[in-house]
């Protein structure tokens, strides 16, 4: 009996420690988030920032201030100073996306007028925290292309819609979206392109040890694009 109180003992000691631990992790991986940023907050902006690549940033209250936004972050993202942009776009709860966009064919001459093929993607910036207040940062591409008449300009027809996610969560934590769903609409002069996901997490107390999961909530993305 003594045996098997001292092992039940040494047992939720380990869970315990366990536990505490990863605890401790999650708050010092949360302190950090906000003197270290992500990777993917890394790589999203110098993707932005290639020449070609087409910034958006609208403010909370839905204000298109891509303009400014740039001139205020250039130098800083010359200098390598990814806090600071990041800070600017925490503390005014902006949303940030770039928009990429290649003419991929000639189709030549038709009846009416020469038609083009435009591959376009837009990649949006998110950051969301999950029920158990835990912050995780990602971003959601969405890819599609449209075939247009030239003069006068009309969407002939659209490409698959697809939508793709950069996530990086850390070693203890294997993200997942459920629910997706993507659209392509043809509005004549313009079309728009559309996903919507749930981002979700499995949490490990130790690798190969599931712990819980996370739900960092629903989201959705779009963008219309003329020719």
């Amino acid at each position: 009996m003594r045996k098997f109180v001292y092992s039940l003992s040494l047992l939720l000691m380990a869970l315990f420690f366990v536990v505490s631990t990863a605890s401790a992790n999650e708050n010092v991986e949360e302190e950090s988030d906000t003197l270290i940023v992500s990777d993917v907050f890394v790589k999203f902006v110098n993707e932005a920032y290639k020449e070609g690549n087409t910034i958006e940033v609208i403010d909370s209250e839905g204000n298109d201030i891509s303009n400014q936004f740039v001139e205020d972050t250039y130098n800083l993202f010359l200098e390598g100073d990814y806090v600071s942009i990041y800070n600017l776009i925490n503390d005014q709860d902006l949303s940030f996306a770039y928009e990429e966009e290649k003419i991929v064919e000639n189709e030549g001459v038709s009846t009416f007028a020469t038609t083009k093929t435009m591959a376009t993607n837009k990649s949006f910036y998110k950051v969301a925290k999950s029920q158990h207040g835990i912050s995780k940062d990602w971003s959601a591409t969405i890819r599609s292309s449209m075939t247009y008449q030239v003069l006068p300009k009309k969407v002939v027809s659209l490409g698959k819609t697809t939508v793709s996610f950069d996530t990086t969560f850390g070693t203890l934590f294997s993200p997942y979206q459920s629910g997706v769903s993507t659209s392509g609409k043809n509005n004549g002069s313009s079309a728009t392109f559309s996903a919507s996901y749930t981002m979700k997490a499995t949490q490990e107390l130790a690798k190969g040890v599931p712990w819980r999961d996370h739900n960092f909530g629903s989201h959705s993305h779009s963008f219309t694009k003329a020719p």
